[in-house]
């Protein structure tokens, strides 16, 4: 029964699935983390957290509420605060500004406030909480005097608590002290020291407004993820299937199975491009992580069931049509995975028009061969047309 498809076992195709899930993982997670450096994510997004903190710090120490905290966490007295400012904390954060100041400018107010108030306008979350009383009122007292004077000079467009948390942000990551002065900075440490230094100055000259950073981080975002995975089917999907012949990816290649078109006909170029790209790509894995992302957006409900469904649709299909066993990628190509040990494949359609015709004439009139290549047999019908036409002629 050569003429038959001799489909790969369902076993075969998991654990091929599995090892090319693995590399394919792999590949597009590194193809991300480059398109992430090359777009300076890492940047956007610590500034954007830097701009939440700012404002999570700065209504903490005036107000006495902690917005990074849930309603449910905070005491009664705090969820009176929590309702008296929510709306303000939360327009504050929306309708934020960019900020033009520099890290010399910033330490400048440092030392003048230092000196005239006696404390620390760099001051960290752990040393504010270990301010007495008075010094908390000093520190208040010392940033907004310092406030206004930004406010005079830059308009309502300066926020000081937010260059103070990059700088803060930018001295955790690095392990240095910024407030120090270069040439007082250990040899040992001066690099780590320049590359806070300047990452922290590059951010500064470029502070977006919150909405534009976010929309900036989305777009990014949606760019590392979906080049990421184009171009790891790209190379796992579509190159390697080519080079290896047979539409083998390396785990098909490793447990003996290939993809072929449903006739029996090698699989060409424009084939695995239809399979890969519209099939795998665009259907099953792009539809799939934007509806995730939509859920962050959206009604993650809806998302939710559109999901369902569509992985609902490739268990009915590969259960359903028993002959094939195909997922959507293989509807959209007419391919079939089968086992390459046993299966017969044809170059070209020529050449399996040719063989159907030869096998048919030599097995005219016998029951058996009726029986395998006669009507009976699912690839029969092309070969009886192509005899039809030769009777025509």
């Amino acid at each position: 029964m050569i003429f038959d498809i001799q489909k790969a076992s369902i076993t075969k195709r998991l654990v091929a699935f599995i090892l090319d899930a693995i590399l394919f993982a792999v590949l597009a997670v590194g193809f991300a983390w480059l398109i992430g450096l090359a777009c300076d994510y890492d940047t956007h997004l610590n500034a954007s957290v830097s701009t939440q903190e700012a404002y999570t710090t700065y209504y903490k120490r005036a107000y006495g509420v902690d917005y990074s905290k849930t309603y449910e966490e905070l005491t009664e007295s705090e969820k009176a605060i929590w309702d008296t400012y929510s709306e303000q904390f939360s327009n504050a954060v929306t309708y934020d500004e960019a900020v033009k100041i520099t890290i010399e400018q910033l330490l400048s107010y440092r030392t003048k406030y230092l000196g005239s108030h006696g404390v620390d306008l760099l001051a960290t979350d752990t040393t504010y909480d270990n301010y007495t009383t008075e010094q908390k009122a000093a520190w208040l007292s010392a940033y907004e005097a310092c406030q206004n004077e930004l406010k005079a000079k830059y308009g309502k467009k300066a926020f000081l608590m937010k260059p103070i948390r990059y700088v803060q942000s930018y001295q955790e990551d690095f392990s240095v002290d910024l407030t120090r002065n270069s040439d007082d900075v250990p040899k040992s440490e001066l690099k780590n020291w320049l590359k806070a230094y300047d990452k922290c100055d590059k951010v500064l000259a470029t502070d977006l407004s919150y909405n534009a950073r976010m929309m900036r981080i989305l777009a990014f975002t949606l760019l590392m993820i979906s080049l990421g995975i184009l171009l790891s089917m790209l190379i796992l999907e579509f190159i390697v299937p080519l080079l290896f012949k047979n539409g083998q990816t390396v785990g098909k290649k490793v447990f003996g199975i290939a993809v072929i078109h449903q006739n029996g006909v090698r699989v060409n170029t424009i084939t695995m491009f239809i399979r890969t790209f519209l099939g795998k790509y665009a259907v099953e894995t792009m539809v799939p992580v934007l509806l995730v992302l939509m859920m962050f957006t959206s009604n993650a409900l809806i998302s939710v069931i559109v999901i369902a469904l569509l992985f609902i649709f490739e268990i009915v299909l590969f259960v359903w049509n028993k002959d094939y066993r195909p997922f959507i990628h293989d509807v959209f190509a007419k391919t079939v995975t089968v086992d390459l040990a046993s299966q017969m494949i044809f170059e070209n359609e020529a050449e399996m028009v040719a063989f159907r015709q030869s096998t048919y004439a030599e097995g005219s009139g016998d029951a058996l061969s009726d029986t395998l290549y006669g009507t009976s047999n699912p690839l029969a019908n092309s070969f009886v047309e192509v005899d039809k036409k030769d009777e025509n002629k």
